[in-house]
């Protein structure tokens, strides 16, 4: 058996993780102190993204139980063993029971999926979507922010950075001018993470 009280370790290898860990860190920092905060990403894809198009698409064909709504679901999953179009199971898709309950819980993910979008909406506020809309189009050609929180209706644009001086600082000052001209406040975040491996042992399992 080998033991080794302290591992050495290049830390390149965990960076990415040590900065998806300053941003947990980050935001759970934020939340107590007050402020809600979302990721950056997840709003612009849902908001202005292609996922949320496409959700918003769907709301309008599944938000009522309609032959449309049926027609289109099932033009979208049915499927023969031979590929070939058959008109008694294309005309009885709905009597299978498997078929109808994957139907109603398609139906279901899709109105809980585009409620959370109206949420997100809220979040920025009706007032200020539009030029949330025209700060993620000019900020996305520079870098991508890693949160938006909200505190007394004040909306945050939160950028954090772990184990690192303060590089790209011309980026930074860019995307705060930017965030300035659109009504929201820059924040920077930063803080070391140290992580340490000991007590690694390395033997063999005798079955």
């Amino acid at each position: 058996m080998n033991k080794i009280n302290r591992v050495k370790f290049d830390e390149r290898i965990i960076r990415r993780d040590i900065g998806n860990i300053g941003e947990k860190i980050a935001k759970e920092i934020l939340r107590k102190n007050g402020y809600e905060a979302q990721e950056f990403l997840r709003l612009y894809r849902l908001l202005f993204g292609w996922a949320g198009k496409s959700l918003k698409r769907d709301y309008e064909i599944f938000k009522i139980d309609s032959k449309h709504a049926r027609d289109a679901y099932r033009n979208s999953h049915y499927s023969t063993p031979n590929g070939k179009f058959d008109k008694k199971l294309w005309d009885d898709f709905f009597l299978i029971k498997e078929n109808m309950e994957s139907y109603e819980q398609y139906r279901a993910n899709v109105i809980e999926s585009y409620n959370e979008v109206k949420k997100l909406t809220a979040f920025i506020g009706e007032n200020k979507i539009k030029n949330f809309e025209q700060y993620v189009k000019e900020i996305s050609s520079l870098y991508i922010p890693d949160f938006v929180a909200k505190k007394n209706q004040k909306i945050y644009i939160v950028e954090v950075k772990t184990n690192t001086g303060i590089r790209q600082i011309r980026e930074l000052k860019e995307g705060s001018t930017i965030a300035k001209k659109y009504g929201f406040i820059p924040i920077l975040i930063t803080l070391n993470v140290n992580i340490e491996a000991t007590d690694l042992t390395i033997k063999e399992l005798i079955v």
